[in-house]
């Protein structure tokens, strides 16, 4: 496939995760799918190192994950020095919808 399909391909994907399940981008996706394949959760430096970016970075994309409903995260007892993030009950459903 050429360059410009592929772009072209990803575009209309793009779109229809907006329209459709009003994901803000692909990369939001990408970590709803790593998020996703941890049950028990995954600390944000995890992510970071997978996906190849600042911990800041993911720290940001996380918080709004969060404020959609789509992950959780609460301290593991005895370790308050990260904050695991899991999918919520919504975000199954969202990576579940987008399988089928």
């Amino acid at each position: 496939m050429e360059l410009h399909q592929t772009v072209d391909a990803m575009l209309r994907l793009h779109g229809v995760l907006v329209e459709r399940f009003s994901v803000g981008s692909v990369n939001d996706l990408m970590m709803l799918s790593i998020i996703g394949r941890s049950p028990d959760g995954i600390r944000p430096s995890e992510i970071a190192r997978t996906i190849r970016t600042s911990n800041a970075n993911v720290t940001g994309r996380l918080d709004r994950l969060e404020k959609r409903g789509w992950i959780q995260r609460s301290a593991r007892k005895g370790d308050r020095r990260c904050i695991p993030a899991k999918l919520s009950e919504e975000g199954q459903r969202l990576i579940q919808s987008l399988a089928d």
